[in-house]
């Protein structure tokens, strides 16, 4: 008989390192010891070995995207012992992302060159995505924010744009770089200034 652990978390966000445990006997309940538990959360995977008192733990990274999925323990079986599993639902959550836009700065040689960069909540630069850059400008004496293009960003998080050289002058004025979040990272935005 193979039983989660009461304790284990019930959800977590996509990155986020979670342990789970869950304990082993047999028909008795007796705890089996040096036997392998599996676990697996979605398409994360890993395995303990049950200690004395029959128990075992892994410590597991989330991987996206975010779903409600099921914590599962089994444990194969060997010679006198048959197979035993358990599950419990489990609800991986997107993470959390923050987006730092630097002012861009033009000179008379040079353009000015909007820079963001895209993070976990835990600091790790993410890959492979797509920022869309805006300007802030007047239009029939309104303020609006205009789509300026997009870039990916880098295997550090960065993403780089040149803004066009009518909007960029001695007066500072608003740029914007946005994320707008996927499967499995929620969304961000940051402001910052053009102008040379």
């Amino acid at each position: 008989m193979l039983t989660l652990d009461l304790t284990n978390p019930t959800s977590g966000q996509v990155t986020d390192q979670v342990t789970v445990g869950a304990t082993l006997g047999d028909t008795d309940s007796l705890p089996l010891q040096g036997r392998t538990i599996s676990f697996s959360i979605g398409a994360t995977t890993g395995s303990g070995t049950t200690d004395a008192s029959g128990y075992a733990t892994a410590t597991l990274t989330l991987q996206g995207p975010a779903a409600t999925t099921t914590v599962q323990g089994s444990f194969a079986g060997a010679g006198a012992y048959g197979p035993a599993s358990a599950s419990v639902s489990f609800v991986v959550e997107k993470e959390n992302t923050t987006l730092a836009l630097v002012d861009a700065i033009g000179t008379k040689n040079t353009r000015a060159i909007a820079r963001a960069t895209l993070a976990e909540a835990d600091g790790a630069g993410l890959g492979g995505r797509t920022i869309q850059f805006l300007v802030q400008e007047k239009v029939k004496n309104k303020l609006v924010w205009t789509p300026l293009g997009t870039a990916v960003t880098g295997a550090d998080g960065v993403a780089s744009f040149t803004i066009a050289s009518k909007y960029v002058s001695t007066s500072k004025g608003l740029i914007r770089a946005t994320f707008a979040g996927d499967t499995s990272f929620l969304a961000s935005t940051d402001d910052a200034l053009a102008y040379r």
